[in-house]
């Protein structure tokens, strides 16, 4: 099946149930499709409004949470933005901008229902934890200081590892003892 979109996609993804695909691009939108068991096959795509000060952001990464409940979206404009997917209807409601990253954010992952993390061009992971009185992540991220560019970052299914990708080539592991990470490990990917 080929799920069609009039401008360039600079990332997609499966819900974790595998029944919504999400795609994000330029003009700041994110689209999602639902599965159709009947007609087996992902339709009524759904727009997901984003409001950016540009037209010219971009969306440049995205995960849906473990449970299905929220999408988070990292753009160009350093901006996370969170939607929630808990909705009879089709219209996903947007929930909470997230902002902290002073460059690009180039990647956002989410683990359970409780965690997300997010990667950037100004060389910082941030790991955000959700308040569960109020649903939403808290504004005050810890700042992993990566030292160089982060072209990627995921949430291990534990929640106590991250895995990371630099620009420089480096893949960097980070652990959590009582819910603060710190480096654990480094990779040379030369020697693979």
């Amino acid at each position: 099946q080929t799920l069609t979109w009039t401008s360039a996609i600079n990332t997609a993804a499966f819900s974790n149930s595998g029944l919504k695909i999400a795609a994000g691009g330029s003009g700041s939108l994110t689209y999602i499709w639902k599965f159709n068991p009947t007609a087996n096959a992902f339709e009524n795509w759904q727009q997901v409004n984003y409001q950016s000060d540009s037209p010219s952001e971009r969306i440049r990464t995205l995960s849906f949470t473990s449970d299905d409940a929220k999408l988070i979206t990292g753009s160009t404009d350093r901006s996370i933005n969170v939607w929630n997917l808990e909705s009879s209807s089709d219209t996903y409601v947007f929930k909470q901008k997230l902002l902290g990253h002073e460059d690009e954010v180039t990647s956002v992952s989410a683990r359970g229902s409780l965690l997300a993390s997010s990667g950037g061009f100004d060389n910082t992971i941030r790991v955000w934890r959700l308040n569960r009185s109020t649903d939403e992540y808290l504004r005050s991220p810890q700042v992993i200081d990566v030292g160089s560019r982060v072209v990627s970052c995921q949430l291990g299914s534990k929640e106590s590892l991250i895995v990371s990708g630099q620009r420089t080539g480096s893949i960097r592991l980070w652990s959590s003892e009582n819910g603060q990470f710190a480096a654990a490990q480094t990779i040379d990917s030369t020697h693979a």
